[in-house]
């Protein structure tokens, strides 16, 4: 049988501090335990999310507004996960992306508030063509994430190729089974920065934690003198502000 592409959703995620975590493992075998155990949570939560659609019947039949063609493939899409060291590649069909941003939701809250290791995540994600299984991950939609977080997302913040955001469209008009997609749970999740991409906010959720947020940022001001680092630890901060002072918000913009 003669491979193809899959049509998927791609994220690409780096882990920002993950180095220092790690040298610092070599002496303090707590924190090595910490991360495994993320890390094992996460395939957990992927097991189970995989479990919970293939015992769902809601793929069965699918009616749509706009297009003709099926549909099926795009809404379905094995979720896979490669970790290589600091990085992460996420796949999986449209139909997993309320699971998929709610699983990026729960690494960043246990990475930066629950466990406390002052890391921070920064990643793209967009809709594309990819070969994804456990041995191996390519194809052009790996190239354009990579190249998303690489070149725009700059901060602190997983942000969505402007295309998906016509896609996220789509799967609203899509009515599978009787069930309509609810992109308001979408929406709740995503806010628009100041340069116009959609990031995934963590920062609103967790404005309860502020103060674990606040020494995440002191910790790693204290610790560098290198601007790029700077810069992102004052983003977070920045958010912090306009979350918790909404008339900053004007004063930033200007």
């Amino acid at each position: 049988m003669p491979i193809k592409y899959d049509n998927k959703i791609v994220v690409f995620v780096d882990i920002l501090g993950f180095r220092k975590i790690i040298d610092s493992t070599v002496k303090d075998c707590t924190k090595l335990e910490v991360l495994n155990s993320i890390f094992n949570e996460i395939h957990e939560n992927i097991n189970r999310i995989m479990e919970e659609k293939s015992n769902s019947n809601l793929p069965m039949t699918i009616t749509e507004d706009v297009l003709v063609k099926p549909v099926l493939p795009l809404y379905l899409g094995n979720f896979e996960i490669t970790m290589v060291s600091d990085s992460i590649f996420i796949s999986c069909g449209l139909g997993f992306l309320e699971e998929l941003l709610e699983l990026l939701y729960k690494l960043q809250f246990k990475l930066s508030v629950q466990q406390q290791l002052q890391c921070f995540l920064r990643g793209g994600i967009t809709f594309g063509k990819v070969i994804h299984n456990e041995n191996k991950i390519f194809g052009p939609a790996v190239n354009e994430v990579v190249k998303l977080e690489q070149s725009h997302a700059n901060y602190p913040r997983i942000i969505i190729e402007p295309s998906m955001k016509k896609k996220m469209y789509l799967l609203n008009k899509m009515i599978i089974n009787g069930f309509k997609f609810d992109e308001s749970k979408i929406e709740k999740t995503l806010k628009e920065d100041i340069d116009g991409y959609f990031y995934i906010d963590y920062i609103t959720p967790y404005i309860e934690h502020k103060k674990i947020l606040k020494n995440a940022i002191e910790i790693n001001l204290n610790e560098t003198k290198d601007s790029k680092v700077i810069r992102k630890m004052k983003w977070i901060e920045e958010k912090i502000s306009i979350i918790s002072y909404p008339r900053c918000k004007n004063i930033v913009k200007k």
